[in-house]
C-alpha cells in the first residue's frame, strides 16, 4: 500500500469543483454486517482472511496482475485478473482498491483524467477476476492529476470504502478534503469533510486508518513540521459525516518528509489500529518504526526492524498475509543478481507482535520489472 508524492500543480484558476455521483447513500441495512476495513489493512481480492497483492504494469495495454496469499508461506503465481488500457486520453489513470460493495473482495477503483475533467469507474472482484469496469461517478473542473490526491477507506463506519479527494482550494491557498460516499453501486455526490486545511498539497500525504477505534477510518496526514525539522503526524478524525480539526498527534524529528511511507494496520495485534513509518535514515538504509495510538495521540514510535531493503528500490505494502491477526509488511523489487530469477521478488517481513521478522521469498514474477509496474493500494 504505497503513498505516491504529489505532484506540484495549480488548479488552473478553476474556484469551484463539482462532482456528480448520485445524491443520496442508502440506509444501512440491518441485515448486512459491516466489513471491517480499517483495522488490519486487509485487502483481500478474493475474499479470505489473508491479505493478497496486486499490481498494475505500465505496458500499453496494462495488466492488473494478483498475487493471492497461500496457506503455506507464500503468494501463489502471479493472474492475470484485468486488462487495462495504459493511458486514455494521453494519461495515464490512477488505481486504487477498496471494498466499494461491501462482500468481503476487495476492488479496484479507476479515476481516468480528461482535460479538467475525471471519470470514476470500478472492476468489482469476483474472487478469481475483475469484472469490467463500471462508471460510478464523476469528478468536474478538478484540472490534472498533478492538481489532486485519491485515497479510499471506510469513512462512515459502513463496511464500504470510500473514495477521497485531496485538492487545492484556490480561495485560501489551502487544501479541501471531498468525499464520495459509496452507496454499494455507485459514488454519491461529493461533500466537503474538511476545509482550509493549512497544508501545501505537494507535501500532502494522506492514509486512511481507525486511529481512535470507533470503527470510523480517521484520516492521517504526514506532513513537513512547522519549522522545517522532522515530520508531523496529523489526524483528522471522522465524524461521520466529516474530518475533526486537524491535531497533531506526534512530532518525528530528524526525518526528510520525502524519506518517510505510511503503511497502516495493526502490528501488535491488540485490535488497535497502529501506523507504521518506513523511514530513510541515511544512505537508503530503512528503518521500521511503529507507532501506536495511545488516547488522541501517538506513543512515541518504535523500531521493528533494520532490514537490508533498499528504499529507493522497493516498493512496500502492508497486509496481514499469513491470517494470523497481525499486519505484516511485504516488498516487491528487482530481483538479486546471481538468484536465478528474473523479473520482480516479493517477499515478507511477518510480525511477532513486537517486531518484524526477517523478510523471506513468497513469491516472482518474471515477466515485469519495478520500474515497469505500480501496486494497487489505498492511495493513488
Amino acid at each position: 500500500m504505497l503513498v505516491a508524492s504529489a505532484l506540484v500543480g495549480t488548479l488552473l484558476g478553476v474556484a469551484t469543483r463539482l462532482l456528480s455521483g448520485d445524491a443520496t447513500p442508502p440506509a444501512d441495512d440491518p441485515r448486512q454486517e459491516p466489513v471491517d476495513q480499517n483495522r488490519l489493512a486487509r485487502v483481500s481480492y478474493d475474499g479470505n482472511t489473508r491479505s493478497d497483492v496486486a499490481i498494475q504494469t505500465l505496458g500499453v495495454p496494462g495488466r492488473l496482475l494478483v498475487f493471492t496469499s497461500g496457506e503455506s508461506g507464500s503468494f501463489a503465481d502471479a493472474v492475470e485478473w484485468s486488462r487495462v488500457p495504459g493511458t486514455i486520453n494521453g494519461v495515464r489513470p490512477s488505481r486504487l482498491n477498496g471494498d466499494v460493495d461491501g462482500d468481503g473482495r476487495t476492488d479496484a477503483i479507476t479515476i481516468e483524467f480528461d482535460g479538467s475533467r475525471a471519470e470514476v469507474s470500478v472492476l468489482r472482484s469476483s474472487g478469481d477476476a475483475f469484472g469490467s469496469p463500471r462508471k460510478w461517478g464523476a469528478i468536474e473542473t478538478i484540472g490534472g492529476p498533478e492538481d489532486v490526491i485519491f485515497a479510499s477507506g471506510d469513512v462512515t463506519g459502513d463496511g464500504l470504502s470510500d473514495l477521497l479527494v485531496a485538492l487545492d482550494d484556490p480561495a485560501s491557498g489551502g487544501v479541501d478534503i471531498e468525499v464520495l460516499r459509496s452507496r454499494r453501486t455507485s459514488f454519491a455526490s461529493a461533500r466537503t469533510w474538511a476545509d482550509n486545511l493549512p497544508w501545501k498539497l505537494p507535501f500532502v500525504r494522506l492514509m486512511p486508518a481507525d486511529l481512535d477505534d470507533d470503527g470510523r477510518a480517521d484520516l492521517l496526514d504526514a506532513g513537513p513540521a512547522a519549522g522545517g525539522s522532522g515530520v508531523e503526524l496529523r489526524v483528522l478524525r471522522s465524524q461521520g459525516d466529516r474530518f475533526g480539526a486537524p491535531a497533531v498527534w506526534r512530532t518525528v524529528p530528524s526525518v526528510r518528509w520525502k524519506d518517510v511511507r505510511l503503511l497502516p494496520g495493526d502490528f501488535d495485534g491488540d485490535g488497535h489500529s497502529d501506523m507504521a513509518l518506513a523511514l530513510d535514515n541515511g544512505a537508503g538504509a530503512l528503518e521500521m518504526r511503529v507507532f501506536r495510538p495511545d488516547g488522541l495521540r501517538f506513543s512515541p514510535g518504535e523500531t521493528w526492524s533494520r532490514p537490508d531493503w533498499d528504499v529507493n528500490h522497493s516498493w512496500l505494502t502492508s497486509g496481514d498475509y499469513d491470517g494470523d491477526g497481525r499486519t505484516d509488511v511485504a516488498r516487491i523489487a528487482d530481483a538479486e543478481p546471481g538468484t536465478q530469477l528474473t523479473g520482480i521478488v516479493l517477499s515478507v517481513a511477518l510480525s511477532d507482535g513486537s517486531s518484524f521478522r526477517r523478510d523471506r521469498f513468497w513469491g516472482n514474477e518474471p515477466t515485469v520489472r519495478r520500474d515497469e509496474m505500480l501496486t494497487l493500494g489505498r492511495t493513488g
